[in-house]
């Protein structure tokens, strides 16, 4: 997410938290890659814990990609960097919404994703975290299958707006093509068509 959003955002600075020292490595040499180094970094922490992020100031924007398969309702992957991607390892929705939130600058926005099962434990840490839910997207992965998960766009309570639903964003045609739809997000996010 932190070079997707260097990406769209060429003035912006940015800051990557990841738990894993392997996948942080990982994030730095794709940084040094795209040669955006003078405006990002990443920092191996833990992004629940108020003291690792005590060095950063307050954030327009803050995003997060948390796991969302609860312990034990999954195998675990064998892959060790795989396995806290996936599975809860760390804190859910919920605690990731509640570190966003200590981040946030005053009228700054917070963008996660969920499971589309996860409605009610998103709003919930919304709550918890002194924000609100003003924007959501859901995301299915080919056309005729369910909602997949949903992007979420949060405010700080006193600067939220109305809620507002978009228009579903399919990935994939039913014979398997991108749609035009996720065709103009690549291209926005300059991404290759």
């Amino acid at each position: 997410m932190l070079l997707l959003t260097a990406w769209r955002f060429p003035e912006a600075l940015g800051v990557g938290i990841e738990a894993q020292e392997q996948s942080a490595d990982l994030a730095r040499r794709s940084i040094a890659w795209n040669g955006v180094e003078s405006r990002c970094r990443v920092r191996c922490a833990d992004l629940r814990e108020p003291a690792s992020l005590s060095r950063e100031g307050a954030c327009d924007l803050v995003t997060a990609t948390p796991p969302y398969l609860a312990l034990g309702s999954a195998h675990s992957s064998t892959r060790p960097q795989w396995a806290g991607c996936h599975l809860e390892q760390r804190g859910g929705v919920e605690d990731f919404t509640e570190a966003a939130a200590r981040l946030l600058a005053p009228q700054g926005w917070f963008v996660t994703c969920a499971a589309s099962a996860q409605v009610e434990r998103v709003a919930h840490g919304a709550a918890r975290a002194g924000l609100t839910v003003v924007r959501r997207m859901d995301v299915v992965p080919r056309e005729g299958k369910d909602v997949l998960f949903s992007i979420w766009a949060m405010r700080p309570i006193e600067h939220a707006g109305p809620f507002q639903i978009d228009r579903a964003l399919v990935v994939r045609d039913r014979p398997g093509r991108w749609t035009p739809e996720f065709r103009a997000l690549r291209t926005s996010m300059g991404l290759p068509a």
